[in-house]
């Protein structure tokens, strides 16, 4: 049990790791969240949206692209109003998903 404990510690410390300056708080089993980055509440954020992600596998497989340009143009955006990023995570290193929204006409 002791070392079931030290491993889940050790898993738990090893896969932390820093989105930016600003970012939610995450979970270790289980995290779902969607966060904007500096967008006034006011804000229109336009009728298009459009969203690409990067997935990542045991934090050895990583693919995609979740760029703001990749996510403008599968909506057709020529001017964003807004972005919104949007995490998913499986036991913090099984399996991710990050994603880009972009708001906008």
């Amino acid at each position: 049990m002791k070392k079931l404990l030290l491993f889940l510690i050790l898993v738990y410390f090893t896969s932390c790791r820093t989105f930016s300056f600003y970012g939610p708080p995450t979970g270790f089993f289980y995290e779902n969240i969607t966060f904007n980055h500096f967008v006034s509440p006011k804000s229109e954020l336009g009728s298009r949206q459009g969203k690409s992600c990067i997935i990542s596998w045991f934090n050895l497989v990583t693919i995609g692209d979740a760029s703001i340009r990749t996510s403008s143009a599968v909506a057709g955006i020529k001017e964003i109003r807004a972005v919104d990023y949007e995490i998913f995570r499986i036991f913090s290193f099984v399996y991710e998903e990050f994603c880009v929204i972009v708001h906008g006409e």
